[in-house]
């Protein structure tokens, strides 16, 4: 893998950066905490995910998101030697040459645009190049997973954001989408989507995961899907999930999307940060960055070539990305 760049698709760090947040309590990671992490698992690509998912916010979404990219931004001018912004291709395979880590920045929901798509151009100029239309919630794009029922798929809002990112060369995630609102972003983009953190409904039905048919179309956008690492996306017993669960879900995905359209969006701070006291463990033998080894071995273990270990721990995204990003 030293010839390669390893991804992870997916962690929501931002918001845990600011000061009152940065010790490193029992269920909370400092930014330094987790630089080390990622360092040592060696992950040299990460994209970094605002999420405003609360509905208690004291200022806006807007503000709210501008003041997380603030708080960010400081902190990669304190690390500027071990993580760097990375806005395209060129800059990530530079920061993997410099030994540092590429960070690309991310909105998952579009809560902060507050309903105006001119706030995408305002938030890419800010350097953030990864659009998830929504969180699990009804919002003003579109309807999260939480709401499939409702068979609600893209708002116009939802649907010019996509029109929008496609023509500013920002990617779109479709993580947390009700698949409705899938089935719109694939009728409306002309580029690669991602759903960054899932996993296979046929393994096991969590409503975040996507249905075979789901696979086969972001495949057929050229698209990729990141495996999720969260216990209770991949086994019905969150204890007994194991990285031998998670690559029994690899395997799946595999063979439905095929080689060049799967990768990694571990998500692995959502479970640690957000569930106190801690419930259930980790995934046994990836608990947390540090075990990204495990993966490479284990797909090798499973009789993955060394080219389709490369593109499913992150050439895949590299390709989409290249295609996306300007």
């Amino acid at each position: 893998m030293a010839a390669s760049i390893v991804f992870d698709a997916h962690r929501d760090i931002v918001y845990e950066v600011p000061a009152e947040q940065r010790s490193i309590m029992e269920h909370f990671f400092s930014f330094d905490l987790h630089l080390d992490q990622l360092e040592t698992g060696g992950i040299n690509a990460e994209i970094f995910a605002i999420c405003i998912a609360g509905e208690s916010l004291r200022i806006s979404p807007a503000a709210e998101a501008l003041r997380e990219i603030d708080a960010f931004q400081r902190e990669l001018e304190e690390h500027k030697s071990r993580v760097v912004l990375a806005t395209n291709i060129k800059q990530i395979r530079e920061a993997k040459d410099r030994g540092s880590i590429a960070g690309i920045l991310g909105l998952e929901g579009a809560e902060p645009l507050e309903g105006e798509v001119g706030l995408l151009r305002v938030f890419y100029q800010l350097g953030v190049r990864n659009l998830g239309i929504t969180w699990n919630l009804r919002k003003a794009a579109a309807d999260g997973v939480h709401e499939q029922t409702s068979g609600g798929g893209l708002t116009r809002f939802g649907a010019n954001l996509v029109k929008e990112a496609n023509r500013l060369g920002m990617l779109i995630d479709v993580a947390h989408l009700a698949p409705r609102g899938l089935e719109d972003v694939l009728h409306i983009t002309d580029r690669p989507v991602i759903d960054s953190h899932t996993a296979s409904s046929a393994l096991f039905p969590h409503r975040r995961n996507r249905g075979d048919g789901e696979l086969e179309a972001i495949a057929k956008c050229g698209g990729v899907i990141g495996i999720v690492s969260v216990p209770e996306f991949l086994h019905p017993d969150r204890s007994k999930a194991s990285i031998e669960t998670l690559l029994d879900h690899v395997d799946h995905i595999v063979s439905v999307a095929g080689m060049d359209h799967v990768g990694f969006g571990a998500d692995f701070d959502a479970w640690h940060s957000h569930h106190i006291p801690l419930v259930e463990p980790w995934v046994k033998g990836l608990e947390d960055a540090t075990k990204w080894p495990n993966l490479e071995r284990g797909l090798r273990d499973r009789g993955y070539s060394g080219e389709g270990v490369q593109k499913l721990m992150g050439e895949n995204f590299m390709r989409v990305l290249s295609k996306v990003l300007r």
